[in-house]
């Protein structure tokens, strides 16, 4: 999921679902190849396949390499083994059992434009489901080494320098990988970017039924822009909106960020690592039920979400189908290019029966900047969609617009 998931996030969750009896047995072992992992800690966590917590999580201990524990049925299971000074987790789906292998390492060198080694800086290990396995701080010469880790994963290096963020990928094999992280100084070029061709959607609106007598909807928009060059990128992005929409809040990364109103949409300031992938989002009120968008980008994979609208009586753009999902949306069967145009009018389309209280996007507006100033005092509104869209639109984010 960009998006990342985090144990904290599932044992903390708002939400947990109710369990009744059914209960599941998981078991594991876990070896490594200098010293024994005996009495390592083990937390076990019973989660949705939207990954809202079920249940309690479950602590358990490694007895002679291996572990064993009831905890509450579900489609997902996460363990975490915290050994060594790391933590490595595992992800099962249609399985009870998990082998943990830490018969690898990885060391390596931080190294500046220079080739010059970066000392005392900071150094994480994330592993393939995006979950923090360890940190650490590079020595003189800008060495580090992470000791011990799963064979057979594609781990992420990221480091942060000058407070511009590098990530190098390590996909290990039994014995020790070296790698060096490269820091070259940033480009604020946005031909670095392009939408990320994510499933199901790196380009998503998301268009909110009015909740006020205002009677006009709003939009919120989320783009996944990828870093396409080896250089990180630090600089401005515009986002296209409507020519008479109000902008009144702004996303960077899953956080607020300020944003500036300008002629050609909304501008906002954003930092994507070379070879990797930032969210930037704008919220807008729109001044009628229908809107036309130009696009900046391409984007292989777009996706309109319809909160509280029925999806066939929505009018549309020839580029843009009725999406095969449980939730209404539209998207695109052929990918769109840059300057294309969407359309959607929503007039005569909305949903009976009872609606999500998402606030007043009106509200927003007359709290907002006026259009040409910056601001960042609304918080960036999401709305609960289907799991894989969710991961795509609202890592980070908070359930529900709050004033």
């Amino acid at each position: 999921m960009n998006t990342r998931l985090t144990l904290a996030i599932l044992l903390c969750c708002l939400v947990v679902i109710p369990t009744t009896a059914a209960a599941a047995d998981i078991s594991g072992t876990v070896t490594t190849d200098n010293g024994t992992a005996d009495g390592a800690n083990v937390t076990i966590a019973a989660v949705s396949e939207n990954f809202t917590a079920v249940g309690d999580p479950v602590t358990t201990t490694v007895s002679e390499s291996s572990f064993a524990a009831e905890v509450p049925d579900a489609p997902v299971h996460i363990v975490r083994v915290a050994t060594g000074g790391g933590t490595h987790h595992a992800v099962l789906r249609e399985t009870n059992s998990t082998t943990i292998a830490l018969n690898a390492a990885i060391t390596g060198r931080v190294l500046d434009d220079g080739s010059e080694g970066r000392a005392n800086t900071t150094v994480e290990l994330v592993d393939a489901s995006g979950f923090a396995v360890d940190s650490t701080l590079t020595g003189d010469n800008g060495t580090f080494a992470f000791d011990p880790v799963e064979s057979n994963e594609s781990y992420r290096l990221r480091v942060s320098a000058d407070g511009i963020p590098y990530q190098e990928t390590v996909n290990t094999t039994v014995g020790e990988q070296n790698v060096t992280v490269a820091t070259p100084a940033p480009t604020d070029d946005p031909s670095a970017l392009s939408v990320a061709n994510r499933s199901p959607a790196g380009h998503v609106l998301q268009v909110l039924a009015p909740q006020n007598e205002s009677g006009v909807p709003s939009v919120v928009e989320t783009i996944s822009l990828h870093n396409t060059g080896e250089r990180p990128f630090v600089g401005n992005v515009t986002i296209d909106v409507p020519a008479d929409a109000q902008p009144y809040s702004g996303m960077v990364a899953g956080e607020r960020a300020q944003y500036r109103r300008t002629e050609g949409g909304v501008r906002l300031n954003l930092t994507v690592p070379a070879n990797g992938t930032t969210q930037a989002g704008v919220a807008y009120d729109l001044q009628n039920e229908s809107f036309v968008k130009t696009l900046r980008r391409n984007a292989t994979r777009l996706a309109v979400v319809m909160q509280d609208y029925n999806v066939s009586a929505v009018a549309h753009s020839e580029n843009l189908r009725v999406g095969n999902a449980s939730i209404s949306l539209l998207t695109n069967d052929e990918p769109l290019r840059a300057n294309d145009t969407i359309s959607v009018n929503v007039s005569g389309a909305r949903a009976e029966g009872p609606h999500m209280d998402l606030g007043t996007p009106s509200t927003a507006s007359a709290n907002a900047s006026a259009p040409s100033e910056s601001s960042s005092l609304t918080p960036f509104p999401t709305v609960p969609i289907f799991g894989g869209l969710a991961a795509v639109v609202v890592s980070g984010l908070v359930a529900y617009r709050v004033f």
